[in-house]
């Protein structure tokens, strides 16, 4: 019996065996039970490998991290500490949850995702505080009506972001954002 313990314990002692092998071989070897020199051998080879990355670290960006009354956070909101990067985008975010026509609000890494009657605009703050802001991604949709009347209610800018040109009303106050949603007709 010991020699195939010994096999075993040769074959966990080779480096060969991956982390989820040494897990599972030792999670089987106490169940049984009798095998303690094999876990053993587990244990001392486990701690030679080279730890996992945290939960946290290995979420991807497009990971929703934590679900709030009519919103999402983003795995990208937050820091390695579990600290929101701008914590700030959540006073933000329960405004737009506020406005029935629009859905699917995230929280990233920057700004806000949202959709607008099922078109996907982006929203934020500048760090400069006071300055709030809503852009359409593509300044096509919406119509020149739309952009004479955010010209009324603040500072219009415009750019590109990756592939596509963007329009973007720039607000002093955060219930404007409100009314600049309400000025929007599309094309």
């Amino acid at each position: 019996m010991s020699t195939s313990f010994d096999k075993i314990i040769e074959k966990v002692n080779s480096g060969k065996l991956t982390r989820k092998e040494l897990e599972n071989l030792r999670k089987n070897t106490i169940n049984k039970g009798g095998a303690d020199t094999v876990a053993a051998a587990c244990d001392t080879m486990l701690a030679t490998l080279p730890k996992q990355r945290s939960s946290g670290t290995r979420r991807t960006s497009s990971e929703v991290a934590e679900k709030r009354s009519g919103y999402n956070i983003m795995a990208s909101a937050y820091d390695s500490n579990k600290n929101l990067l701008k914590p700030e985008l959540v006073e933000i975010a329960e405004l737009h949850v506020t406005n029935n026509l629009v859905s699917d609000i995230s929280i990233l890494k920057t700004q806000i995702k949202l959709y607008y009657k099922g078109r996907h605009f982006t929203s934020g703050s500048k760090p400069t505080k006071g300055v709030f802001w809503i852009s359409c991604l593509d300044e096509t949709k919406i119509t020149d009506q739309t952009i004479e009347c955010w010209k009324k209610l603040g500072t219009i800018v415009g750019g590109k972001y990756f592939a596509t040109r963007y329009i973007a009303v720039e607000v002093d106050d955060l219930y404007k954002l409100h009314t600049a949603f309400d000025c929007v007709a599309f094309t």
